[in-house]
C-alpha cells in the first residue's frame, strides 16, 4: 500500500509540473500571438505610410524630370541663338579685316591666316541666310564682304606673283642645260640635286606657301582666273629667261666668231710661191680638187652643234614643263588639252624665241 501511495504521490506530482509548463507555454503563446499582432500592425502603417509618400514624391519626381529636360532644351536653344546671333554680327565683326586685306602685317594688312578664317566665317553666314533668310539685308551685306575678300585674294596672289617672279640668269641656265648634258653619257656629275634646285628655286618657301594657300582657296570657291594670271606672268617670267639666254648665246657665239675668223684669215693669206708670186689657196690647177679652208669645219661646227644641243635640251625641258602643265590644269579644271595643242604651243613658243 505504502509503495502504491508512493508511486501515485510522484505521478500527480509530475502531472503538476506538466500542467505549469503547458501554463507557461500558453502565455508565452499569447505572448507571441499579440506581439505578432503588434508587428503586424506597425508594418500595416508602415505600408501605408510608404503608399501616401510614393503618392506625394512621385508627381515631385514627375515634376523634376520635366524641369530637367526643359533645362536642356533652354541650354540648346540658347546655344543656336548664339550661333545664329553670331551670324546677324559677323558683317560688323569683320568688316575692319576686309578692308586691311590677306597682306602682311608688317605691311598694315592683316595677315593671310587671320583673313582666310575671316572669309570662312562669311562662307558660313552666307550659307545659313540663302538657306534660312534669303530676302534679308543680312545676305547681301554678307555677300558684299565676301566677294571683296575674294577679290583682295586675287589680287594677293597676283602681287605676290609678280613681285617674287623673276627671271632665271643666263649663266644658270647654261650650267643647268651642261648638266643635263652630261647626264646623257657615261660620266658621273659630281653637281649635287640639291644644288641644282637650289639655283632654280623660284620662289621663296614662305612664298610658295602663301601661294599655295591663296591658290586652294580660290579654285575652292570657283575663282579660277588666277591661273590665266599664273600663266602670263610665269610664261613672261619664262620668255625674259629664254631672251637673256639668247642674247648670251649670241655674245658668245659672236666673240668666238670673231676670233676664229681672225685666226683663218691670217691662216690663209697668200703665201709667195718660189719665185716671189703671190698665190691664191683657192686657186688650183684645171682638175684638181677644190681644196678647203683648214678651219672653216672647225670655225662652223662647235657653235651649230652647241645650238643644237642648246636647242634639244631646252625643247625636252619645255615638253616636260608643258606635259606637267598641261596635266595639271586637266586635274584642276576638268579640260582635256591632248598632245596636239601642247605641241602647237611648243611650237610657238620655240619660233618665238628662235
Amino acid at each position: 500500500m505504502i509503495e502504491a501511495s508512493e508511486r501515485k504521490f510522484q505521478i500527480e506530482s509530475k502531472l503538476g509540473k506538466e500542467l505549469n509548463n503547458l501554463n507557461s507555454l500558453k502565455e508565452k503563446i499569447n505572448k507571441s500571438s499579440q506581439l505578432t499582432k503588434g508587428m503586424v500592425g506597425i508594418l500595416s502603417s508602415f505600408e501605408h505610410r510608404l503608399a501616401r509618400l510614393e503618392e506625394t514624391i512621385l508627381p515631385v519626381y514627375n515634376e523634376t524630370g520635366n524641369l530637367q529636360r526643359r533645362q536642356e532644351h533652354i541650354e540648346r536653344t540658347l546655344s543656336a541663338l548664339d550661333h545664329v546671333i553670331g551670324f546677324y554680327g559677323v558683317s560688323q565683326e569683320v568688316e575692319g579685316i576686309i578692308r586691311l586685306g590677306p597682306g602682311p602685317t608688317s605691311a598694315g594688312g592683316a595677315g593671310l591666316d587671320t583673313f582666310l578664317k575671316t572669309m570662312s566665317r562669311l562662307q558660313a553666314a552666307q550659307e545659313y541666310f540663302s538657306k534660312h533668310n534669303p530676302e534679308s539685308v543680312e545676305l547681301e551685306n554678307v555677300t558684299t564682304l565676301f566677294n571683296a575678300g575674294g577679290d583682295s585674294l586675287s589680287r594677293e596672289f597676283k602681287e605676290i606673283l609678280h613681285r617674287n617672279s623673276k627671271p632665271v640668269p643666263a649663266i644658270v641656265l647654261l650650267d643647268l642645260v651642261g648638266n643635263d648634258d652630261e647626264t646623257g653619257g657615261d660620266e658621273v656629275v659630281t653637281t649635287s640635286p640639291s644644288a641644282i634646285a637650289a639655283s632654280l628655286s623660284h620662289f621663296p618657301e614662305g612664298v610658295a606657301e602663301e601661294l599655295i594657300q591663296l591658290a586652294d582657296w580660290l579654285i575652292v570657291n570657283g575663282r579660277d582666273e588666277f591661273m590665266n594670271v599664273y600663266a602670263k606672268v610665269r610664261s613672261t617670267v619664262l620668255t625674259r629667261s629664254l631672251q637673256a639666254l639668247r642674247e648670251q648665246q649670241r655674245s658668245s657665239s659672236g666673240g668666238s666668231l670673231q676670233g676664229v675668223n681672225a685666226i683663218s684669215g691670217n691662216s690663209t693669206s697668200s703665201p709667195l710661191n718660189v719665185s716671189g708670186a703671190t698665190t691664191s689657196p683657192m686657186s688650183t690647177t684645171p682638175g684638181s680638187p677644190v681644196v678647203k679652208s683648214k678651219f672653216q669645219s672647225r670655225h662652223e661646227t662647235p657653235s651649230r652643234r652647241a645650238s643644237r644641243r642648246l636647242q634639244h635640251v631646252i625643247e625636252k625641258k619645255a615638253n616636260k614643263m608643258l606635259l606637267k602643265a598641261s596635266q595639271t590644269i586637266e586635274q584642276s579644271t576638268g579640260l582635256t588639252l591632248g598632245s596636239r595643242r601642247s605641241g602647237m604651243l611648243l611650237g610657238k613658243l620655240l619660233n618665238a624665241n628662235s
